[in-house]
């Protein structure tokens, strides 16, 4: 889980700055530069940052956000980059802004915005995340939602 969790906040951070969308339809887009894994001598596909993506936001592949807060907080921790009474509201809101960068440009839909660390604090997932910007409802209001659901 650790590798994974590393290996998606390197591709989070690539979003970081990023304003772009990406189109699922069409993976030709993307660059070259964005192929991983290449192999010239005929052995199988690389890997496209759209086939990444797409293995990223499958159900099973989901790392909870808690994990990925404790591998930020250690990073910056042993960096020496924060202090001990910013560490989470600078975490909370890295990592809100990265996830909710990454769900803009991969959605073909207009998302409900909210804060970075609402983004990180409310949410178990990226999927839960992403699911919830498109639905354009905040976590309290889904979690009052299913109750009623349950009770009716």
């Amino acid at each position: 889980m650790t590798i994974d969790s590393l290996f998606l906040l390197d591709l989070l951070y690539s979003y970081k700055h990023k304003q772009e969308k990406m189109d699922p339809d069409k993976p030709a887009n993307i660059r070259q530069e964005d192929s991983i894994g290449e192999d010239d001598r005929g052995g199988s596909p690389p890997m496209t940052r759209h086939s990444i993506v797409k293995d990223v936001m499958m159900v099973e592949n989901q790392i909870p956000t808690f994990v990925l807060r404790k591998i930020m907080l250690q990073t910056k921790n042993s960096m020496n980059e924060v202090r001990e009474n910013e560490e989470d509201e600078s975490i909370d809101k890295a990592l809100g802004m990265m996830s909710m960068r990454f769900c803009e440009a991969i959605s073909p839909l207009e998302l409900k915005r909210c804060s970075p660390s609402e983004a990180v604090r409310q949410h178990k997932h990226l999927l839960d995340l992403f699911y919830n910007l498109i639905l354009g409802r905040t976590v309290p209001e889904a979690a009052l939602t299913e109750k009623n659901e349950l009770r009716g």
